[in-house]
């Protein structure tokens, strides 16, 4: 039994953020490359199967692929700061995790810990000496536009996260 997630593989900015990804966020250095998140946790692996692969197709039906815009840094604040990117425009992701949720009720977004969902895909986690720098060299290589055409579910398993299945956007 493992977890899973429903994400936007962002592969187009593996050049701009992929080395501090990869050294400064758990999920980097497990493997899942840079990705917006839609829903996380998802299901067990032991619970994925045809009814909800099913859900997730029928609530990924409604959205269109699209073009998104990465130009802007930001953060959250906390215990340890996450330096993120923000995407433009971020209202299509904030309506697919609505549709997710409601899909799967009994796994709301960030297992219901956050008040307000903030599309973003995450640069890396840390102090902030070390976001400084890896934030000033990031922004000189923004803007960055990519075309949104799948979502995919990603497992993590004992050798890191893997896809396992994509969804197109039509």
């Amino acid at each position: 039994m493992a977890e899973s997630a429903v994400v936007v593989l962002v592969r187009e900015l593996e050049p701009v953020v992929g080395e501090w990804y990869r050294r400064h966020t758990e999920a980097g250095r497990r493997g899942l490359p840079p990705h917006l998140t839609l829903l996380y946790p998802f299901l067990d692996t032991d619970e994925l199967g045809e009814e909800p692969a099913r859900r997730l197709i029928e609530a990924l039906r409604p959205f269109s692929a699209l073009t998104v815009t990465f130009a802007e840094t930001a953060r959250f604040h906390g215990e340890e700061e996450t330096l993120y990117l923000r995407p433009d425009p971020t209202e299509p992701f904030l309506r697919i995790t609505e549709a997710l949720a409601a899909a799967f009720p009994d796994h709301p977004p960030y297992g219901g810990a956050v008040d307000e969902i903030v599309p973003h895909l995450t640069v890396a986690q840390g102090s902030p000496p070390l976001l400084d720098p890896i934030e000033r060299t990031v922004r000189a290589r923004l803007p960055v536009t990519v075309r949104v055409e799948r979502v995919w579910l990603v497992v993590d398993t004992a050798a890191g996260w893997r896809r396992r299945s994509a969804v197109p956007l039509f």
